[in-house]
This record gives structure tokens, C-alpha cells and sequence, in this order.
């Protein structure tokens, strides 16, 4: 129905409406009462009908923009057309799955994971199996991606029907992964190996191949099966975040700060690679790139402690101990526990001069620095 005919219901309606109540002619005073109520019936429900058509119209208007962004890779614009959808019409399910799957590029994992879990229990399991296994890993709900065990999570992705080979190789990655998360390496290599008997290129599995590679054989040869993963999938952002980390483990700030760099242009999720590129960046003695990594990162909203422990450092490095103090007593206001900011809590708190209090912060990291180990 277009605006012109609900207008013209609306308008039609009131009419009815007004006429029957307020008409007070002798003649029509004695039937009023029977007259009366179909006629308000029907003009309630004209009404209705025509309030409902402009809801729909409104909710199918802010879908097609909000597709519209997301093929025009406007994530942002994409996710508030469908949050404005999906409240005029919260039962559309294609919608929310739409939904879902923006506010996984844009790393809201929490979102991700509300939104795929309502749109999986309305549609096939092979439409939300590997986005919600997505949502799962980045935000962290670890234990409800991976099964009891790697065979119980392979026997769960071989009974899903109508994926492709490449769906089964993803969602073995994406719970090997989960199992890496839970310090369960044995778990994690065989969905690793029986993701790449699906998909020999899948990404997460062989990026978790290097993960353990690294623990078990060091540096060299992880660093070097991780250039071929970049060299098969260039923009994987996972692959040169892990390439950062490799590389300060080398003591290659240089070559660190550069596939830090990459990442953070590659995801919208970038706050790990934001600070472990502000931390490169103090050892490259540029201090004014790692405080404005710091607000980059509070910008992100996922600063956590990170940002006040990075000016923290940034004002140790000039000497300003009263600045340190203050920014890493508030890393440790947002986490208590965050041991490098309890660590250098302490070295600032012993450089002013202030013994019983770096104690205090001293014993507490080295107690807690063993109970780790």
C-alpha cells in the first residue's frame, strides 16, 4: 500500500470515526448505540492495517539500504540500517543473519553471537553453522564452540548436511582454534589435520598448525610455514598478526611494526595489534607513535587496560614518574590483574622513591608471574 492510500484510510477512518460519535441529529440519536460499534470496529481496524503497512514499508526500506552499505563494504552504515530493520520487523530472520554476519566483520563478537544464535534456531543449520562458530571464536565463548572432544567435534560437523568441503575445513579450523584457546594442543592438531584433508589451504587450520609448530620446533620454521600462509592468503589478517609477534620474538621491531600495520588495515578488530604495535614502537624509541596507537586503541572501545599501560610506559621513557603512576593505576583500575601494568607499577612506584608500595606491587607480580608458570 503506498503512503497517498494509507493517508487516504487514515483520513477515511477519523471521518467514520468522528461522524459516529458526534453525529447528534434526532433522527440518528435513537440508533446510536447499535450504529456505533461496527463502525469504530471498522475504523480500528483500518487503522491498524494501515499503521502495520507503514511499519513494513519502513522495515523493507531499511533493509535495501542496509544491503545496499554492506555491498558497498560500509559495515558501520550497514549495521544501524539493520538494527532500524530488524526493529520494525524483529521476526525477519534473513535479516538478522545479515546482521550478524556485519557486526562480524566489524569484530563485535558479542553482538555476532546474540544476533547468529537467534537466526540459527530458525534457519538451516548449514546457513549459520560457520558464521556462528566465527562468533564463537572472537568472542571468546571457547567451551561452546569446541565439543567434548577433536572427535566429537568432527562427528558434529560431519552431521550437518549440504556444506561444502570448504564449510567442514573452516568449522574444523574454527574449533581447532577453540581447542588451542583451551590449552588442548592434541585436540587441536587432529581437527587442524582433518580440516586440510577437506580444504588443504584452509586458513585457520594451517595458521594453528604454525601456533604449535612454533611451540614445539621455534622461530625459524613457524616463521617460515607462516610466509607461505601470507603468500596463499595475503589478506588474512590472523596470519600477519602472528608474523608481529613472530618478529619481536626476533627482536625485529622494524619488520614487527610493519605486519602490525598490516593487520590493523586488514580487520576493524585490531586492538591486540594496536597495542603490540604501540609496544614495538617504544622499543624503536618513538614514543609519540606508540601514545597515539594508545589513542587509537581507547578509541576502538576494546582498550581494556592496554591504552593507560602504553602512556605509562610513554611517560616512564620521559622520566615523568607522577604520569606513570597515575596511568598505570588506572590499567590496574580497569584489571586488577593485567601483571604488566602491576609490574611497572612497581619499578615506578621504587624510582620515586616509595619502597613498602613497590614492594607491595613486586611480590604481588612475582607471585602471581609463578602460580602462571
Amino acid at each position: 500500500m503506498s503512503r497517498r492510500s494509507i493517508s487516504f484510510v487514515r483520513g477515511f477512518s477519523f471521518r467514520v470515526f468522528r461522524n459516529t460519535l458526534f453525529d447528534s441529529s434526532p433522527r440518528k440519536t435513537k440508533n446510536r448505540k447499535l450504529n456505533t460499534v461496527p463502525y469504530i470496529t471498522l475504523a480500528l481496524c483500518l487503522i491498524a492495517g494501515a499503521s502495520h503497512q507503514v511499519a513494513a514499508a519502513e522495515a523493507e526500506n531499511h533493509l535495501a539500504k542496509a544491503r545496499e552499505l554492506a555491498a558497498a563494504d560500509q559495515p558501520e552504515a550497514a549495521s544501524i540500517a539493520f538494527r532500524n530493520a530488524l526493529q520494525q520487523n524483529p521476526d525477519n530472520v534473513q535479516a538478522r543473519l545479515q546482521f550478524g554476519q556485519i557486526e562480524l566483520k566489524l569484530g563485535n563478537g558479542q553482538t555476532a553471537l546474540k544476533e547468529l544464535a537467534i537466526a540459527a534456531g530458525s534457519l538451516p543449520e548449514q546457513e549459520t553453522a560457520v558464521p556462528l562458530a566465527e562468533a564463537r571464536l572472537l568472542a571468546a565463548d571457547y567451551s561452546n564452540l569446541a565439543a567434548a572432544d577433536a572427535e566429537a567435534s568432527r562427528a558434529a560437523i560431519r552431521a550437518i548436511s549440504g556444506l561444502s568441503d570448504a564449510q567442514r575445513a573452516r568449522l574444523m579450523g574454527l574449533h581447532g582454534q577453540a581447542f588451542l584457546a583451551l590449552d588442548r594442543p592434541e585436540d587441536a592438531q587432529e581437527l587442524f589435520a582433518a580440516a586440510l584433508t577437506y580444504d588443504p589451504g584452509e586458513p585457520y587450520a594451517l595458521l594453528g598448525q604454525i601456533i604449535l609448530v612454533r611451540r614445539d620446533n621455534g622461530l625459524d620454521e613457524a616463521s617460515l610455514q607462516l610466509a607461505r600462509l601470507r603468500d596463499l592468503h595475503p589478506e588474512f589478517a590472523p596470519a600477519w598478526s602472528l608474523a608481529g609477534d613472530l618478529a619481536r620474538a626476533r627482536s625485529d621491531w622494524e619488520g614487527a611494526e610493519a605486519a602490525y600495520t598490516r593487520a590493523i588495515t586488514l580487520r576493524r578488530n585490531h586492538a591486540y595489534d594496536l597495542l603490540h604495535r604501540a609496544l614495538t614502537r617504544l622499543a624503536l624509541k618513538d614514543p609519540a607513535g606508540a601514545a597515539a596507537d594508545a589513542a587509537l586503541l581507547q578509541q576502538t572501545g576494546r582498550a581494556g587496560p592496554g591504552a593507560d599501560y602504553i602512556l605509562g610506559l610513554v611517560a616512564l621513557q620521559a622520566s615523568d614518574l607522577a604520569a606513570a603512576d597515575q596511568h598505570f593505576s588506572a590499567a590496574l583500575a580497569v584489571d586488577a590483574s593485567y601483571l604488566p601494568a602491576v609490574l611497572f607499577a612497581g619499578v615506578t612506584a621504587a624510582a620515586a622513591g616509595h619502597p613498602e608500595q613497590a614492594q607491595a606491587h613486586l611480590v604481588r607480580y612475582t607471585n602471581a608471574f609463578y602460580r602462571i608458570v
